[in-house]
């Protein structure tokens, strides 16, 4: 990135400053300008292939929900979108240059995290999912950096858009402690409600050699009204437009971090977090029935996620290093669902006075290493080697079933008619 920084007044004014200066040296030879400095207020976030967000532009605009609303500001960058096609419209990933979001990797300190993938691809290539933006409190976080294009290139074939990496907050070597709480209230009263609250706890447990962070965070958002996008002609349909879904995160994680030598640190990271929906109608083809018209904001999806990682680097007098081995748990805890003619993914009533639940749940344990080795050819260069070694398995029973689930009732297609009997 470039370090030139942007001037402190505003640019227009130079070529008036300068006018004024020669005119006052045609009239008086000895008359002579004040030095002129101009200094840095922020650097330049923008170059080519790379975005930057920090903890200042994140504090300035404080997500809703996750950081995909700030993310999607940066250039190359967007969300799916709602559409008529029949997808799940209302849960929005984040899409770097059009790729679509399985071609955009979200990476939290580096890591990769694909939890995601426990939602089973429909035929019509989506997943039901809001995707990996929101496994990280936002005010638990250092820097948002987005790389697109060919500079994303190492980090592999998932990574074909580009990559976000989600920097969290370091270890304090200082005991530092706050409680932060967030609202949200839309002015239009159809619009789900936010409340959110959060702790954070970083200090040392031996100072400048172990040190530890722990938070937590709440987050609630209503639904949206079923009926914010009815249309007077709507009214009694069943294929009614959902607005946003509501949320209930709940999260909480640890850090600890210590310093073998000068030169080499040890972390440990671990999370716990707890995704859940509000139903708001969300659907293929916007279907609904009698049994999905009663789930109004109740929770259709359950995500639970547990990560642990833990991470070795060393500087060393021929380069650095770096170490990491990961194991991440995901179970996607969902209505039971249609297959193929369903429609595909509405939930089925099986004639429980509660919501069925099947679980697919993705194991994935992951092993990284790479070396950095500084030398000078001509210029000065880098050369990076690394290598990787990925497991991963999906559980998914209910994804893999051949037949329609026993005493399910399906909607009948629109502007059906019996056929003719022989």
């Amino acid at each position: 990135m470039s370090d030139h920084p942007f001037p402190s007044f505003k640019l227009a004014l130079i070529p008036f400053i300068l006018f004024t200066g020669s005119t006052v040296y045609a009239q008086d030879n000895t008359a002579k300008l004040d030095d002129i400095y101009v200094t840095a207020e922020q650097q330049v976030k923008q170059s080519l292939g790379v975005s930057k967000l920090d903890s200042q532009d994140i504090e300035r605009k404080t997500p809703v929900n996750d950081i995909s609303e700030l993310v999607r500001t940066m250039p190359g960058v967007n969300l799916t979108g709602n559409t008529a096609s029949g997808q799940h419209g209302n849960k929005r990933q984040i899409d770097i240059r059009g790729m679509g979001p399985e071609n955009t990797l979200i990476l939290i300190d580096g890591r990769p995290v694909t939890s995601r993938n426990s939602a089973r691809m429909s035929w019509r290539g989506e997943r039901d999912t809001i995707g990996d933006s929101n496994w990280v409190p936002a005010a638990e976080i250092q820097s948002i950096e987005v790389i697109r294009g060919p500079a994303a290139a190492r980090y592999g074939s998932g990574a074909a858009g580009g990559v976000v990496n989600i920097v969290t907050k370091k270890v304090s070597n200082e005991f530092h402690g706050s409680i932060n709480a967030f609202m949200n209230l839309p002015a239009d009263k159809e619009e789900g409600d936010t409340h959110r609250i959060g702790f954070d706890l970083s200090g040392p447990v031996i100072k400048d050699v172990l040190g530890f962070r722990i938070y937590g965070n709440l987050n609630s958002t209503d639904a949206d009204s079923p009926f914010i996008n009815q249309r007077s002609n709507d009214k009694g349909s069943k294929s009614l437009a959902a607005g946003q879904e509501g949320l209930i995160n709940k999260d909480i994680g640890g850090r600890l971090a210590w310093r073998l030598s000068p030169a080499q640190t040890l972390t440990l990271d671990t999370t716990y977090s707890r995704q859940g929906n509000r139903y708001n109608g969300d659907g293929p083809n916007n279907v609904q029935t009698d049994y999905t018209q009663s789930l109004y904001g109740k929770e259709t999806r359950r995500v639970y996620r547990q990560s642990f990682a833990l991470t070795h680097e060393g500087i060393w007098y021929w380069g650095d290093s770096k170490l990491v081995a990961q194991y991440d748990k995901t179970t996607n805890s969902h209505c039971s669902e249609a297959l193929s003619g369903g429609p595909e993914d509405l939930c089925q009533d099986l004639g429980s006075k509660d919501i069925t639940y099947k679980d697919s749940t993705l194991t994935t344990k992951r092993l990284t290493g790479e070396i950095h080795f500084p030398f000078t050819l001509g210029v000065s260069h880098v050369l990076t080697m690394g290598a990787e070694y990925q497991h991963d398995k999906l559980d998914d029973p209910d994804g893999l079933r051949r037949i329609p689930l026993p005493g399910a009732v399906y909607p009948a297609p629109a502007n059906h008619t019996p056929p003719l009997s022989s």
